[in-house]
């Protein structure tokens, strides 16, 4: 029966983490469609892309991967590849020039409803400690106007990460801080001192012995191996005596995970 108990207790965890990355997988699928088909006053952008997969992940067993773009206006579009370092500092994402992944083709055309493969390989070794991150943008070359259109044409540039894993994965090294700064809000804070990325899709502050949250954010976010970041959020300015809980959301699962403890700070530092 104890057998029965636990193996039944496995399979509803891996349906819930099922579940949870279909949740990821169709919000950033929304966001993107959102993003390729949002019109301004005026001006419309140039084509309309489909991509999958939405991020590449490389390892010591798979140091190759691929893309497909599709083209899903009513016109031919000429597309441009750049692969970019990507890194953080202060929550800040930063792009570097880089030749250490190497993306081909670099440019082509492609027929509406057509697609195309877009290869994806490293030029460099894996790092043993710390994991590589990188984007890879497809920008859109704008086509001249036809005779008699009105409106200015956008073109579309999509960023999508690119993950190379270390020999050794220090996964769940992630440190979450809570701190009052203001007589309306707080700041949650976040620490990953593990040697992987982690994304983090939205949380709930709660009290230990309150099971209503004190604060949420559906703010998601990439979390970078060594990296912080804060969530400045709406909520009392003093918290209780009982000990501070955040229930995560992250593209690994659900979590539960105790704030390492409360810390006063003037509203001016």
């Amino acid at each position: 029966m104890k057998m029965n108990t636990l193996i039944k207790k496995i399979q509803t965890q891996r349906l819930e983490q099922t579940k949870l990355r279909q949740q990821l997988q169709f919000r950033e699928r929304t966001f993107l469609a959102c993003t390729l088909a949002f019109i301004l006053n005026g001006s419309a952008f140039a084509a309309n892309f489909g991509v999958s997969p939405l991020r590449v992940e490389l390892s010591d067993r798979q140091l190759s991967g691929a893309l497909t773009l599709r083209n899903e206006g009513a016109e031919p579009a000429v597309v441009q590849v750049q692969v970019m370092k990507w890194s953080q500092k202060d929550g800040r994402d930063h792009y570097a020039p880089t030749t250490e992944v190497l993306a081909t083709p670099p440019v082509f055309t492609i027929k509406n409803g057509a697609a195309q493969i877009v290869r994806i390989g490293m030029r460099r070794g894996l790092d043993p400690d710390q994991e590589l991150s990188y984007r890879i943008f497809l920008q859109e070359i704008p086509m001249p106007q036809k005779e008699g259109e009105t409106g200015a044409k956008i073109a579309l540039r999509i960023g999508l990460p690119i993950f190379v894993s270390p020999l050794a994965v220090r996964r769940t090294d992630v440190r979450w801080d809570l701190i009052n700064t203001t007589s309306t809000g707080m700041t949650v804070r976040a620490t990953n001192a593990g040697n992987v990325h982690t994304q983090i899709l939205g949380f709930k502050v709660l009290e230990a012995s309150q099971p209503k949250p004190v604060s949420s954010t559906q703010d998601a976010a990439y979390l970078l191996p060594g990296q912080t970041r804060n969530w400045t959020l709406t909520g009392p300015p003093h918290l209780g005596a009982d000990p501070i809980r955040l229930e995560l959301r992250t593209d690994l699962g659900e979590q539960q995970v105790a704030v390492n403890g409360v810390r006063l700070e003037n509203a001016g530092m």
